[in-house]
């Protein structure tokens, strides 16, 4: 497996950590997500079903539902049409996925992600196939997170990048920037270009080194 750990600082550096697994994920796979009450499940999917293209705001814990099922807006033809969002809490074993009526309700052009997936082991299929997300309590606001994914995934483009680098806020926006995004450490282009400078960013350069006089009043 490919793991990756992260300590996420607030719920916005969870949901990007989500977006980055997003960026990751293709029509077809599946995710076992693992965590104590509380420990920001439901942020994380919020966060998945953003970057999978779909609205975060349809997302809600399904624990007395057990299946949520949110549209996504995928335009391509492998990409995923919707995310399964299931919560197996309730569950005793397999024999119960029958009554969901699972297996119509899991296809080809989903992503599932399952919460208390040992519930009903059968569900997600072939573990060495299926990403692990487990997630646990560091602080008030902060989460540990890691992320296993299948080594059949390494030859995915964006992977490289999740284990690279970390899930941050954006300077300009203050919005969650995914490992993956083409514009990190922004949310998009337009913040990138507000930082031309690159003095957010932490990239800008001196054309030489400054001299005491620099500082003197009056100076410039």
């Amino acid at each position: 497996m490919i793991e990756v750990r992260r300590l996420c600082e607030s719920a916005l550096h969870t949901e990007a950590l989500a977006r980055g697994l997003a960026a990751v994920l293709r029509a077809g796979d599946r995710v076992a997500l693992s965590g104590e009450m509380g420990a920001g499940k439901t942020t994380f999917v919020r966060g998945l079903a953003a970057g999978l293209g779909g609205d975060q705001r349809l997302v809600s814990s399904p624990t007395f539902v057990t299946v949520n099922i949110y549209p996504l807006t995928g335009c391509t033809p492998d990409a995923p049409a919707e995310l399964v969002h299931a919560d197996f809490f309730r569950l005793t074993g397999d024999s119960d996925l029958d009554a969901l009526g699972w297996d119509r309700l899991v296809h080809p052009r989903s992503v599932v992600v399952a919460e208390w997936p040992t519930h009903a082991p059968g569900a997600l299929g072939d573990s060495a196939s299926v990403a692990q997300v487990s997630l646990s309590v560091a602080g008030e606001e902060s989460r540990e997170i890691t992320l296993a994914l299948p080594n059949a995934w390494s030859s995915r483009t964006p992977v490289a990048l999740l284990v690279a680098n970390l899930p941050t806020v954006c300077r300009v926006t203050g919005r969650p920037v995914a490992p993956t995004s083409p514009t990190y450490p922004f949310f998009d282009e337009r913040a990138k270009m507000a930082d031309l400078g690159r003095w957010l960013s932490g990239g800008y350069s001196l054309s030489r080194d400054a001299e005491a006089s620099d500082f003197e009043e009056g100076a410039g």
